[in-house]
């Protein structure tokens, strides 16, 4: 007979991070954040901060 084992699941925790492009406002920055949370959400994680942040300047990594 097959034993039930207790399996104990971590909960799976996210930040969701973004950059405000030149061509984006603020508002469009917070709506795309708010679906990479509820993406999130779906494969079962909980989002535990989101901040997005904006530059003056062109920074080559973040593009």
């Amino acid at each position: 007979m097959l034993e039930k084992k207790n399996i104990i699941q971590d909960q799976q925790t996210a930040v969701v991070v973004g950059v405000v492009q030149k061509d984006q406002t603020e508002q469009q920055v917070k709506d795309y954040l708010d679906e990479l949370e509820f993406l999130a959400e779906t494969a079962g994680a909980v989002t535990k901060k989101d901040l997005y942040k904006s530059y003056s300047i062109l920074i080559p990594a973040l593009l």
